[in-house]
């Protein structure tokens, strides 16, 4: 749709979602990122990796445990 190559566009953040995929929590794919039944309980850490104004401030969010 956006005629960009989302492995190259998010590369920085699929590297970061590599150790939620040893953990079982996600599935990253060619065609996208499948979050998996047990991931979902952790959806806000998972959506937090692509989140660019997160990564800009610290003390902005309430903090998850």
């Amino acid at each position: 749709r956006y005629a960009i190559d989302s492995q190259q566009y998010f590369s920085k953040e699929i590297e970061q979602l590599k150790t939620m995929a040893v953990d079982g929590l996600l599935e990253c794919r060619q065609e996208g990122v499948r979050v998996n039944p047990i991931g979902r309980m952790l959806i806000r850490n998972i959506c937090m990796v692509f989140d660019a104004h997160f990564a800009q401030k610290n003390t902005q969010y309430s903090k998850v445990i």
